[in-house]
């Protein structure tokens, strides 16, 4: 059974990508190092707030 995750994993692909890639050319040209550890935090973010909305609302 999948319970119609499937759209949030597509939608959480979509926006991961494209800010990861906007986002990550920008810090990383801007801060080096530091900005490639910050993506790495924003995109674990991104991705985790795109997924508790749905299974918090199927589990309610």
């Amino acid at each position: 059974m999948t319970y119609g995750f499937e759209i949030i994993n597509l939608r959480e692909v979509v926006i991961s990508t494209t800010l990861g890639s906007l986002g990550g050319v920008a810090l990383v040209s801007q801060y080096k190092l530091i900005g490639a550890a910050l993506m790495v935090l924003l995109m674990t973010i991104i991705g985790f707030s795109q997924f508790i909305s749905p299974i918090l609302a199927y589990f309610h």
